[in-house]
């Protein structure tokens, strides 16, 4: 009997892979059968699962199972490993009494729940991605503009790129050797000791108001604190006049 599985990688935010979606699939076409319902796919990927074993299938990772209103009535999923599988409820279920209930009945079998396609309370996702990116690219050019200027648009091009392995599915160390970066951007975004390194890092402390990391940073590099308030700003209105 041929089994098949998709699998999709989930990254940290320093790019690490820390747990992975198992997908329906029903040939070695790496695409979704339309024909087949969500309950069946699910159920499907839960057998394939108890067959073959999750440690198999997933490498030792955590795993992301879909689950609609019908799987989560199904008592399939509670013979799955509570430590080892995440329940991820899909887009398409409305919050009923019923839902509700079954969520909470996992729950309490000791399941973690995930929210799958969520985006911000404006209802934008990747261009609220890109935006981020282009902001945080150019705060760390204006960052740079105040240390080095011959380095700021290396700085902003750091910045831009900074989470381009999640976007792409991909180890930034593969997408490195593929682009081919200046050695000041390839160092930074590769983790490596670097003055664009710690803009980075001031930039990604900043967006998260870590203070301690944010003072030891700016003292590192020799930038003033107070400043970054106001680089913030210009670099919030320099995309909104792009």
């Amino acid at each position: 009997m041929d089994i098949f599985i998709g699998s999709q990688n989930i990254y940290d935010r320093e790019g690490k892979i820390v747990a992975c979606e198992l997908l329906y699939r029903n040939s070695l076409l790496n695409k979704y059968d339309e024909s087949v319902s969500s309950e069946t796919a699910s159920c499907t990927i839960i057998n394939n699962i108890i067959n073959l074993g999750l440690d198999i299938v997933t490498g030792g990772k955590i795993a992301l199972i879909n689950c609609d209103d019908k799987v989560l009535r199904n008592d399939i999923i509670t013979i799955l490993p509570r430590d080892k599988v995440v329940i991820e409820l899909l887009e398409t279920l409305r919050p009923t009494e019923g839902v509700i209930k079954e969520i909470k009945r996992l729950k309490d079998f000791g399941f973690k729940l995930a929210l799958d396609d969520i985006v911000d309370l404006n209802g934008e996702d990747n261009e609220e991605y890109t935006n981020k990116a282009v902001i945080r690219g150019r705060f760390c050019e204006l960052i740079m503009e105040n240390i080095d200027k011959n380095k700021k648009n290396d700085a902003f091009i750091s910045g831009l790129l900074l989470d381009i392995n999640l976007l792409l599915g991909k180890e930034i160390d593969e997408i490195l050797d593929e682009i081919h970066m200046s050695n000041e951007v390839d160092n930074a975004l590769r983790g490596h000791s670097c003055l664009i390194k710690d803009v980075l890092d001031i930039a990604v402390n900043y967006s998260e108001m870590n203070k301690e990391q944010i003072n030891n940073l700016c003292k590192k590099i020799g930038i003033d604190k107070n400043i970054l308030y106001k680089l913030y700003l210009q670099a919030m209105v320099w995309i909104k006049n792009l």
